[in-house]
């Protein structure tokens, strides 16, 4: 995906989440990694 497309999908969500128990319908999901956990990990229930 190039930024264009990505910039045109975010205006289409209802916002951006980087915790993914709060994710809801239409949803953005960015999966950081830190030192304490990998967002990665979590990127199925996101789904």
């Amino acid at each position: 995906m190039n930024p264009a497309e990505l910039h045109e999908y975010f205006r289409t969500t209802s916002g951006v989440k980087t915790d993914s128990r709060l994710i809801k319908d239409d949803c953005l999901f960015f999966a950081l990694k830190g030192h304490n956990f990998d967002g990665n990990e979590f990127a199925i229930e996101a789904l």
